[in-house]
């Protein structure tokens, strides 16, 4: 196994026989799986050269296990039924299955398959061959939260012609490694690859006693192999839980819940607005610039890099160094840069929100939003597509710069009209336009094409503010909350009052109006056999924060710096 498992390595083991798996085998395609739990956590297992289909191992009971722990797990037979068993040429046999042309496609298809099951935080585990692929995968860009190693075999990027270092150091996700005492020292405490990992948020925790491949082959007849497997799975799912849960859950109910913006201080948004130029007389086309994930101070590159946010990166390397385009990290001037653009970036930062959004409309630039899952605040009193383009955070590339250069050539006119509405309806986002009310509501003096070339307005805050907006859809939300009816069983059931009227229902129509509009509205209420109509409108209309085992982000979502 030389080039792949160290000499001494564990032989490959069979399952045992009075092993019952939990969950059932499967294809995504023709690639065959092992899936079992539920969840919207999920964990993709990827096993060691010996395969799970024709040479199980303990992998399934591996899978089981993390499945107890309330994951989602999948568990990958990348080698389609074979494995190294019996092979003269080892090394010759890994080389027939290459990430480009294979391995990589199938773990994209894996974390799409759970990601089509509702799972919006995949991390990984690998063993001995599986962690090269997961690490292969990650340092592609493939979606993935954190991954746990033991004993790697990251080496193997050297066989198929490329740098292990190199590789390990483009990881952006947290990894646990557990190297055995005979794997290579670069991947211990202190080596090479261990100290990259750390920077990310990772580490590296040696079994000196054990052998490579102990975890899945090891024989746990032998005490100190059993204590070492059980020792590794307690690292494993405790990496999984500190890891995994980041913006794993989706908390927000909008029977209920509204998305607030961020305050933008009462000076920064008066300078900004202050430093912008009329439109056409801009000289930058795009601008973005903030916090990233290789950024050269450390908790700020570690705060990215935990949540493995790879968009504001691809803006830096794919378009910085374009002609009229000021990206990167934060520098002086930033008001006067904003005011002298065309369009303003606003890639997601540590959660989907940026305060860059509504910084870009007190600036008089257009938003350019690269956040494919981000709630967009008070959609009930503005229409975003009127004044914001939402660009997709896979194309942070050319194509976009392609893109606002056209849409300015060839469409001037709706370009001008979505600054326009911008500047309109950027008092639904403005907490201090009470301090200038008393004026007419006009701008106070005029730009290019009728636009204000200080863009200051002076508004009612009781007619164009967050307050109004917030009172407005917190008005909605009461007249159509759904109340408590009682049924002949004197069980509570909440239903939807259409017009915010009470409505008669027939016996099992309870149910069946609340699994519609569960499944057609994102209506999200629960039974409250016990509580009165006034309880749940006192109770339920201002949400209360969620415990942080299961929603460890606030549901509202409100913007984090950066």
């Amino acid at each position: 196994m030389a080039g792949c498992c160290p000499p001494d390595s564990w032989p490959a083991c069979q399952k045992p026989d009075d092993y019952k798996p939990k969950g059932t085998e499967t294809k995504i395609g023709e690639l065959p799986v092992y899936s079992v739990g539920t969840g919207d956590k999920a964990i993709l297992v990827l096993p060691d050269i010996f395969g799970w289909s024709s040479n199980q191992g303990r992998l399934m009971g591996i899978a089981d296990t993390l499945a107890d722990q309330g994951y989602r797990v999948l568990l990958s037979d990348p080698f389609y039924g074979d494995s190294a068993v019996g092979k003269e040429d080892i090394m010759g046999w890994i080389t027939q299955f290459p990430f480009e042309k294979k391995i990589g496609a199938d773990i994209e298809a894996c974390v799409k398959h759970l990601q089509d099951q509702g799972c919006s935080s995949v991390g990984a585990v690998g063993f001995c061959w599986g962690v090269w692929a997961f690490c292969k995968s990650a340092s592609m860009g493939v979606p993935l939260k954190c991954g746990v190693g033991p004993h790697p075999s990251t080496r193997l990027e050297g066989a198929f012609g490329g740098d292990e270092q190199a590789m390990m150091d483009k990881v952006n996700m947290p990894v646990l490694i557990m190297p055995a005492g005979n794997d290579p020292e670069n991947l211990k405490e202190g080596g090479a690859i261990a100290e990259s990992l750390a920077k990310k948020g990772g580490k590296s925790v040696t079994f000196p006693d054990m052998q490579h491949g102990w975890c899945c082959r090891g024989d746990l007849g032998q005490a100190e192999v059993k204590r070492d497997v059980e020792a590794a799975m307690k690292h494993m799912v405790d990496f999984f839980k500190s890891n995994l849960c980041w913006h794993c859950k989706d908390c927000f109910q909008p029977w209920k819940d509204l998305v607030v913006p961020p305050l933008t201080p009462l000076t920064g948004a008066r300078s900004l607005m202050a430093k912008s130029k009329p439109f056409f007389q801009r000289k930058f086309l795009m601008t973005w610039r903030g916090q990233h994930a290789e950024s050269g101070l450390p908790e700020v590159r570690k705060a990215y890099l935990v949540t493995n946010e790879t968009v504001r990166t691809a803006l830096i390397h794919n378009l910085s160094h374009l002609p009229r385009v000021s990206i990167g990290s934060p520098v002086s001037g930033y008001a006067d840069l904003m005011g002298n653009s065309k369009f303003c970036l606003c890639p997601k930062g540590a959660s989907s929100y940026t305060s860059r959004l509504f910084e870009a409309l007190f600036a008089g630039c257009i938003p350019v939003i690269l956040s494919d899952h981000l709630r967009l605040p008070f959609d009930h009193v503005v229409n975003w597509s009127e004044f914001s383009i939402h660009w997709p955070m896979e194309e942070a590339d050319l194509s976009l710069y392609r893109y606002l250069q056209g849409r300015l050539e060839h469409d001037a006119a709706g370009i001008m009209n979505l600054q326009r509405r911008g500047g309109e309806l950027r008092c639904w986002f403005d907490y201090f336009s009470q301090e200038e009310v008393g004026g007419s509501g006009r701008p106070e003096s005029s730009g290019i094409n009728g636009l204000p070339a200080a863009v200051r307005f002076f508004e009612d805050p009781q007619k164009c503010s967050p307050y109004a907006a917030l009172l407005r859809g917190l008005g909605q939300r009461v007249a159509g909350l759904t109340f408590c009816m009682l049924t002949a069983s004197a069980r509570g059931h909440c239903l939807a009052a259409s017009g915010g009227k009470h409505a008669a229902a027939s016996p099992g129509s309870e149910k069946r109006a609340d699994s519609e509009q569960r499944r057609e509205k994102g209506n999200y209420c629960r039974d409250a056999p016990s509580q009165s109509c006034r309880s749940i409108l006192s109770d339920r209309v201002v949400r209360r924060a969620p415990k942080r085992d299961s929603c460890p982000r606030p549901a509202t979502q409100q913007a984090l710096e950066g």
